[in-house]
């Protein structure tokens, strides 16, 4: 499906979900860590696939109206050329829980207005921000939720985007919009986010910033340059010794916090590939792997 055909569906929403996948995927391989199933004699974790097809169900539950789509990981080579440590060390799981993730698309793909984008030299993140920015452009009512726990897409957030980290049974929500943005990052404005943090550093992607260099003085600098490129020139006035130290260390070093730059600001992208995948046998092999009997009647599919 092209991104007109799935605008022209979204148009008549009054929300979209964009699904960080492997954010989900992993938090729920840990939240739900004791589910097993046995399948061809050998115990397998399902944990991920419940957590998720539970996280499905409770947004059907709380905004019935609403458009969902899950963002998958491509690999997107053009950051490793830039940094190739980039998000190196991250522990790997003892379980590939992407061995189960056709099974459990198709099964999510069996309820209306479920989609799967994704793009082969993309990260998820990439993809949502991508969306969401398209989005908040060319629809006038839908509220934009990115549902992911990645601090990278935090400069996303305006009046219209937020980003989900926690939805209730309830339909409570524990989000980000401007205001929290801004008090978690000392007063730095969303879309000042990748500056602020190219200055710090990201040790979630891996990417060290400039040693202890104070995070107001970060803040500070953000709401003081409109790009990158104005530092070198920036001139500040009130500063202690200390923090002119720090800001004559960041002029000194700006190749690397060009690089950790370049690194963290999504970019608006096209082509992005926008499906329903229709595999009812895959779903159906999940539905058994999961021991699920009945479910919603917003599932399109028939339980033996």
């Amino acid at each position: 499906m092209q991104y007109e055909g799935f605008l022209e569906q979204v148009n008549q929403k009054d929300t979209v979900f964009l699904m960080d996948l492997a954010w989900h995927l992993h938090r729920y391989f840990y939240a739900f860590r004791h589910m097993h199933a046995r399948v061809n004699g050998t115990l397998q974790p399902i944990g991920h696939v419940h957590g998720v097809l539970r996280e499905l169900m409770n947004i059907k539950r709380s905004y019935p109206n609403a458009a969902i789509v899950f963002c998958e990981d491509g690999v997107p080579t053009w950051r490793k050329e830039i940094e190739p440590e980039y998000k190196a060390g991250r522990p790997a799981l003892e379980y590939d829980i992407w061995q189960d993730v056709d099974g459990l698309l198709s099964l999510c793909c069996t309820v209306s207005d479920v989609y799967v984008a994704g793009r082969s030299d993309l990260e998820a993140d990439d993809v949502m921000f991508s969306l969401a920015k398209r989005l908040e452009e060319d629809t006038s009512r839908a509220d934009i939720f990115i549902f992911s726990g990645d601090n990278d897409l935090l400069q996303a957030v305006t009046d219209r985007v937020s980003v989900v980290r926690k939805l209730s049974r309830s339909g409570e929500m524990d989000y980000y919009d401007p205001p929290r943005v801004q008090e978690k990052y000392h007063g730095v404005e969303p879309q000042s986010l990748p500056i602020f943090r190219a200055i710090v550093g990201d040790k979630s992607d891996n990417l060290e910033g400039l040693y202890r260099f104070p995070r107001k003085l970060a803040s500070r600098i953000c709401g003081a340059v409109e790009q990158l490129s104005d530092i070198p020139d920036l001139n500040m006035e009130g500063l202690t010794p200390a923090m002119r130290k720090h800001l004559d260390s960041l002029r000194a070093n700006m190749d690397i916090v060009t690089r950790n730059y370049e690194l963290m600001r999504l970019r608006v992208e096209t082509s992005i590939g926008i499906t329903r995948i229709c595999g009812e046998d895959k779903a159906l092999e999940c539905l058994e792997k999961l021991r699920i009997r009945s479910l919603p009647d917003y599932f399109e599919i028939t339980i033996a």
